[in-house]
C-alpha cells in the first residue's frame, strides 16, 4: 500500500473542508503535510514537485488571481506526487475549479473574474482520479 496517497489525501481533505468552512487553507495543516512528508518521503523528484508550483504560481499570487494558501497547497501536493503525476492530476484541478468558478459566478450573479472558490476543494477533487486511474489506485 502506498501510504503517500493516502497521506495526501487526508490533507487535502482537511485543508478543503477548512477553506469551505473558513475560505481558508490553515497553514498548519500544510506544514504539518510538509514535515511529515519531509521526514518520510523526501527525494529529488518530490522537491522538484514541491518547487515547481511555487515558480508558476506565485505570481499569479502577486497579481491577486490567487490566495497564498492555494499556492501553499499545490507545493504539497507537488511534493507528495512528484512533477509526473501533479501535471497528470492538473488537467482535472482546471477543469473542476472552472466548474467551481461558473456555478458559484452565476449563483451569485457575479463575473468570473470576481468569483472566490475553495480551491482546496477541486485540488482534493482532481488528485483522486489520477491515483486511481494512473497509478492503479491507492494500492499503486
Amino acid at each position: 500500500m502506498n501510504i503517500k496517497y493516502h497521506l495526501i489525501l487526508v490533507f487535502l481533505f482537511v485543508s478543503a473542508v477548512t477553506d469551505v468552512m473558513t475560505n481558508r487553507i490553515r497553514n498548519n495543516v500544510i506544514f504539518a503535510g510538509l514535515i511529515l512528508g519531509v521526514v518520510l518521503f523526501f527525494s529529488k523528484e518530490a522537491a522538484i514537485g514541491f518547487a515547481v508550483p511555487f515558480l508558476i504560481l506565485f505570481p499569479l499570487y502577486r497579481l491577486g488571481f490567487c490566495g497564498a494558501g492555494d499556492v501553499k497547497l499545490m507545493m504539497l501536493t507537488g511534493f507528495y506526487l512528484g512533477l509526473d503525476m501533479l501535471l497528470y492530476c492538473l488537467p482535472a484541478i482546471l477543469a473542476l475549479s472552472l466548474f467551481f468558478i461558473v456555478a458559484v459566478g452565476a449563483a451569485e450573479k457575479r463575473k468570473l473574474l470576481q468569483v472566490e472558490i475553495p480551491f482546496a476543494v477541486p485540488v482534493f477533487l482532481g488528485v483522486i482520479p489520477s491515483i486511481l486511474f494512473f497509478q492503479g489506485g491507492f494500492n499503486g
